[in-house]
């Protein structure tokens, strides 16, 4: 189904709000041309108003890196797909994000 998309993809400026590596090879790996606008977005949602609905924190803070970003480029003539993802662990009902480091990711595996 994704690949009937690709044809038209290659017309826009496609504009990946994410300096993940793995996000970045994805789009490597479909042969689009991309550019890489890092979100500024503090990612700071507040993890309880979203208890039981995981899928919908993902989603909110997607759009919300992607609309940082679409918002940054706002003074540009031309039209762009911004794409902006995300990715959490739940265990145990709790919302995992990336462990800002090594403490952090400790602290995670032993809860």
């Amino acid at each position: 189904m994704f690949s009937k998309l690709l044809p038209g993809l290659n017309n826009k400026e496609i504009i990946l709000a994410s300096a993940s590596p793995r996000r970045e090879e994805i789009l490597k790996k479909l042969k689009l041309p991309f550019k890489v606008v890092t979100s500024k977005f503090a990612e700071d949602l507040d993890k309880s108003l979203y208890f039981g609905r995981p899928g919908d924190y993902v989603i909110d803070n997607a759009s919300f890196k992607a609309e940082d970003v679409a918002s940054q480029l706002s003074n540009q003539d031309t039209v762009k797909l911004v794409i902006g993802c995300d990715t959490v662990v739940v265990f145990g009902g709790k919302i995992y994000e990336k462990p800002v480091d090594k403490n952090d990711a400790i602290r995670m595996l032993h809860e």
